[in-house]
């Protein structure tokens, strides 16, 4: 194997950290609510365009940014719960109502976006971190890069812990396996979907901050790729199983950086028809198995 086919490896399981990272949430609020959220990708710019915010108003870098920005998109998700979501779990078909109810979310997010920040390209500034490069193979890569890869390991480790290892992910986790019995065993079923949702949206926010240095310069309209993405992400993993989705982001990673590199303009093009052999293949995803359980 030679070295820029190990380069292209290697930078592939980088960036598909932090995919793994901007659609593991999504996967998380599917796997316990089973509602579809096609407004992911409008909560990541919408946290990108908070850290642009706070950076050009306040100085303040993006890693001091994820101070504000993590709380106040966790108080977004349990704000949505309770205004919009929770309706619509009394729903019959939940998942079809959800579509319908998060793409009209969507489009309102984008439109208010638009009016308020304008249709210029923004983004963030890359000296938060030394401008330098380390050499792999023969070929650099970017401190910026490596800094984004760390942030994703330590979030994606934080949420499993808190699902594994707490009291309150244990709750989650009972929901998602056998939401009948953890009802019955008397689990405040409204504080942790609430929580769910809330979990999910603020790590959903820590991709957005980091997006303008994987994704490129913020927009009022980019929610959408996002969503297309991030729903690429979690059904080549399993749909809702939030473990997974560490799989689909690196093979997603993967095949789009190889792609780019050996045939630019073809990455995502060869990305969507590698899910659709997967989808064909294996529906349940690369894990396989059930569905909904972590």
């Amino acid at each position: 194997m030679d070295a820029l086919i190990l380069y292209a490896l290697f930078v592939g399981i980088i960036i598909g950290l932090y995919y793994a990272m901007m659609a593991v949430g999504l996967n998380l609020v599917f796997g316990v609510l089973k509602i579809i959220n096609l407004a992911h990708g409008d909560f990541i710019m919408l946290a990108a365009y908070l850290a642009f915010w706070l950076y050009f108003l306040f100085g303040i870098s993006p890693l001091l940014s994820l101070l504000v920005v993590v709380p106040v998109f966790f108080l977004v998700g349990v704000l949505l719960y309770y205004t919009m979501v929770k309706g619509l779990l009394k729903k019959k078909d939940i998942e079809t109502t959800s579509i319908v109810a998060f793409f009209g979310l969507s489009i309102a997010i984008e439109s208010a976006a638009a009016l308020g920040f304008g249709n210029s390209y923004r983004s963030l500034p890359l000296n938060f971190l030394p401008l330098t490069y380390v050499d792999f193979l023969g070929f650099s890569l970017s401190v910026v890069l490596l800094f984004v890869a760390a942030i994703s390991i330590i979030v994606l480790f934080l949420l499993f812990y808190y699902l594994n290892r707490t009291k309150g992910g244990l709750s989650v986790r009972a929901m998602m396996s056998d939401e009948e019995t953890a009802r019955a065993f008397g689990l405040n079923v409204n504080r942790i979907y609430a929580t769910t949702i809330g979990l999910g949206i603020a790590v959903t926010a820590v991709a957005g901050v980091f997006s303008p240095y994987l994704l490129g310069a913020i927009y009022p309209s980019e929610g959408g790729l996002i969503t297309i993405i991030a729903f690429s992400v979690i059904i080549i993993g399993s749909l809702g199983n939030p473990a997974a989705t560490v799989i689909g982001g690196l093979v997603y990673g993967v095949i789009i950086n190889i792609m780019d590199i050996y045939s630019p303009g073809w990455g995502n093009a060869v990305t969507f028809i590698i899910l659709v052999i997967i989808i064909l293949i294996r529906p349940n995803g690369l894990v396989g198995g059930r569905v909904r359980e972590i």
